[in-house]
């Protein structure tokens, strides 16, 4: 079977990787007039699962395969109002199948633009017992949020904003 196999590289690629790790240094790196910080965390999740795989659904829903668990990426200028940007912020978590993602992302260029982007969603299973009075057996929904906002202040006594804000969903019946 492949999933041994894979779980045993998995295991031989991270025995080999520890010696290169680094911990949180706390000094970003330098890239022109930025400071550049970053993380991430990724992996694959294995699932052997013996039972209902719709009340699992329905309790957990964590599925297997490869996820970026956590992003986190920042630039913060050296010198305020120079270049595009004062802080470019992008941070991630829980990409890759798990119910619950979301993405973050941050513009900023102080005294005069601030730009926020937002994604999410949401996914439930609903697993319900089969019975005489009842033809719903399961259900899904899932709901993906977006918003976006930006802030300009081209003067000290003017001030623009634009807000937008989506929100799809979805759901289907399975008998």
């Amino acid at each position: 079977s492949g999933i041994p196999w894979m779980r045993f590289f998995l295991l031989g690629w991270t025995i080999v990787c520890i010696p290169f790790a680094r911990g949180q240094e706390g000094t970003p790196r330098r890239i022109g007039n930025y400071n550049v910080d970053g993380s991430t965390s990724f992996g694959y999740r294995f699932l052997d699962l013996n039972g209902n795989q719709g009340k699992y659904n329905q309790l957990l829903n964590l599925q297997q395969g490869f996820r970026v668990f956590d992003t986190q990426l920042s630039f913060q200028s050296t010198e305020v109002n120079q270049g595009w940007f004062d802080r470019f912020s992008l941070s991630s978590q829980d990409l890759g199948g798990d119910p619950f993602p979301t993405i973050r992302l941050q513009l900023r260029k102080h005294g005069l633009y601030d730009l926020q982007a937002n994604y999410r969603a949401t996914q439930y299973f609903i697993n319900l017992p089969q019975t005489d009075y009842s033809s719903n057996r399961e259900w899904i929904h899932r709901r993906r949020f977006g918003d976006f906002d930006f802030r300009y202040t081209p003067t000290r006594d003017l001030r623009l904003e634009f807000f937008y804000n989506r929100t799809q969903r979805d759901g289907h019946r399975f008998i």
